[in-house]
């Protein structure tokens, strides 16, 4: 049987400014400011398959990238590298907070 999530060499990176110029004046006052960038990787060599039945979980410290590996598999960020493979349709659902309700149960 196919698994239902397949996820295999999915490198993702983001490049990150040294300066940021985020003004309009700044940008007419240096019209030609080459900005400089340092990379960041934030998924590397990711590798798992979730079959039918099964759960997954991702347990992490911040800043270790389970928020792009979610965003990745949701098709809102596109990987540098590798595939994404999901059978039947996909939700995604990203909100702070959003499962934490006093008055309400886990399954309303």
């Amino acid at each position: 049987m196919p698994p239902v999530l397949s996820v295999t060499n999915l490198r993702k990176s983001f490049l990150l400014p040294h300066q940021v110029i985020s003004t309009f004046k700044e940008r007419f006052i240096h019209p030609f400011r080459k900005n400089s960038y340092e990379s960041l990787a934030a998924l590397v060599d990711i590798n798992f398959k979730v079959q039918k039945g099964e759960w997954l979980g991702l347990i992490g410290n911040n800043g270790s990238g389970k928020s792009t590996l979610l965003k990745i598999i949701a098709s809102i960020y596109p990987p540098d590298q590798g595939n994404v493979y999901h059978q039947g349709q996909l939700v995604p659902f990203f909100g702070l907070g959003i499962d934490f309700h006093e008055e309400l149960t886990a399954r309303e």
